[in-house]
């Protein structure tokens, strides 16, 4: 009897740690979809910017705002590899997380690694319509935005250039250049 609460107090203990890691795993998937989708989609870029530019005008959201790193193309640079190693790193540590509580509660039992199986998959409808997720790709959305304003209005030769090879920030961009003042 004593062993079985044991065992039930450690698959409690790994179900707490798999629910954590799992939802991060989750949310940083559908935050990378999300992204994608929402990068894509022009009806809801004009929608975003006009939003953002009816709540405050960019002229005055980005009045202050200087390059980081040197120029805005060393910014728009950095704001991607930031977006995209984030994610990635939180996606693989997680899952690393996930994998070895599986491993784990396959050690207590078939019926233990089952249970945690589920928990995975659960937060896995959880995740995938996070409201966080969701929050955190507008949050890179407005960032590259801004960017791209800013770049246009301090350099837009340089601006032009970049667009010609940046297939994936066009619609931004134009939305940008039909909403934003």
């Amino acid at each position: 009897m004593v062993g079985l609460a044991i065992r039930i107090g450690i698959e409690l203990v790994l179900a707490i740690v798999l629910s954590f890691f799992a939802s991060l795993f989750w949310q940083a998937l559908a935050h990378r979809r999300y992204t994608r989708r929402c990068a894509q989609d022009q009806e809801f870029l004009d929608r975003f910017v006009k939003t953002l530019n009816s709540e405050k005008p960019f002229s005055e959201r980005v009045a202050d705002l200087k390059p980081f790193r040197g120029d805005w193309a060393g910014n728009m640079l950095l704001v991607s590899r930031v977006i995209l190693q984030s994610g990635s790193a939180m996606r693989f540590w997680s899952l690393l997380v996930c994998v070895a509580v599986l491993v784990g509660s396959y050690f207590l039992g078939l019926v233990y690694l089952g249970v945690n199986v589920a928990l995975f998959l659960f937060w896995a409808l959880v995740g995938l319509s996070s409201p966080a997720a969701r929050n955190a790709a507008l949050g890179d959305l407005l960032s590259m935005a801004q960017i791209l304003y800013c770049w246009k209005r301090d350099d837009t030769a340089k601006y032009e250039a970049f667009l010609e090879g940046a297939w994936g920030v066009r619609k931004l961009c134009n939305s940008l250049d039909r909403y934003a003042t």
